[in-house]
């Protein structure tokens, strides 16, 4: 399959920008953003909720009736 972005290595980029990011906060958020996107390539999903707010809500748009996940 052809990916427009390689969902297996699509972390990179972040990695790239976290090494040359000065302001602490930010390179926090792009680490957090790359942890996410390495525990979703691996299918960890302990590990990429943990990267996830907890007052984070879901919706399942599956047809008529979706609730809220």
């Amino acid at each position: 399959m052809a990916y427009k972005v390689d969902p297996r290595k699509n972390w990179a980029a972040v990695e790239r920008r976290i090494a040359v990011e000065a302001d602490p906060l930010i390179r926090a958020n792009l680490a957090c953003i790359a942890r996410h996107a390495q525990a979703e390539a691996a299918a960890d999903f302990p590990a990429l909720m943990a990267t996830v707010s907890k007052q984070a809500a879901y919706t399942s748009f599956t047809g008529a009736g979706a609730e809220a996940n």
